[in-house]
């Protein structure tokens, strides 16, 4: 998807970040990075910038270069999720953000998954570089940046709505056949939730359409299903680049979350970043 008819909204970088840009890195030595584009002499070049930061950081040249010109990336009420790659052979997917350019290609705004952690840099042809260290550096493992429309609201969480929660890893929660979550899941009945809505205080309950005795729930043991008690109470946050988080009512401050390799996340490690950020799809299964 390229800048044109992608729906985005970009703004300078010294206007300051937007709540809803693209805050989607993590350095282990520095904290949290947003993907950016820097308007660098190579060109149009997806890099990375630190919040409250007058300045990015881009891949060039088996470097890392610095530049104050740049532009923050917002979702302007589009849904936004990461889809890992799968190897140079797999085409990237649908919505994928085209948004860099240079004198040889075309680039990718993708998040590498690097041991330095998740950092924003570019990718073409299933070739990924991130920037880190003053250096240049080649990832294979890493995320493409994808814009979904109409995420923002599409499937409320009314009473009696059936839904997914898609990960922003890619996949949907689900529910096993032993009873466990997992993000594994497609657009059929495990994956499916019915809601039940307290009107009087905006909680949900958030129950199995496979089996319909079981619901999410968090307990001390983590992330897991129940019968519909109190552990399977949660508060909805709604986010505003359309997402939606999911806080536990029993235990204020932990969240339903998902890992980047799609297995349930520890809920006392969980607050309300993007491993606990989920699309709400309106789900056709009877």
């Amino acid at each position: 998807m390229d800048r044109e008819s992608s729906g985005l909204r970009f703004t300078e970088g010294g206007d300051g970040v937007l709540d809803h840009a693209f805050r989607l890195g993590h350095q282990y030595d520095s904290g949290d990075y947003y993907c950016v584009l820097a308007r660098s002499d190579h060109g149009l070049i997806p890099g990375k910038a630190k919040p409250g930061g007058g300045h990015c950081w881009y891949p060039f040249g088996g470097e890392e270069h610095e530049c104050e010109d740049f532009e923050w990336i917002s979702s302007n009420g589009h849904g936004v999720v990461i889809r890992p790659t799968r190897g140079e052979d797999e085409d990237p997917p649908e919505g994928a953000l085209k948004l860099g350019s240079q004198d040889d290609d075309e680039y990718y705004v993708v998040v590498a998954h690097t041991e330095e952690g998740d950092i924003p840099g570019k990718a073409k042809e299933g070739k990924c570089w991130y920037s880190f260290g003053g250096a240049e550096h080649r990832a294979d493992d890493f995320s493409y940046v994808i814009a979904r429309f109409g995420l923002g609201g599409s499937a409320p969480l009314c009473d009696g709505a059936r839904i997914h929660l898609e990960s922003q890893h890619g996949g949907c929660i689900r529910v096993t056949e032993d009873n466990e979550v997992d993000g594994h899941g497609g657009n059929g009945r495990w994956a499916t939730f019915i809601v039940q809505r307290n009107e009087h205080d905006g909680t949900v309950r958030l129950q199995n359409l496979r089996r319909n005795e079981r619901f999410l729930a968090i307990k001390k043991s983590g992330l897991t299903t129940g019968a519909g008690g109190r552990y399977c109470v949660f508060r909805p946050n709604f986010h505003k680049n359309g997402t939606v988080s999911f806080m536990s009512v029993n235990f204020p401050g932990r969240h339903i979350g998902i890992n980047d390799d799609q297995t349930a996340r520890n809920p006392k490690q969980t607050g309300t970043g993007i491993n606990a950020r989920f699309n709400i799809l309106p789900s056709d299964q009877e």
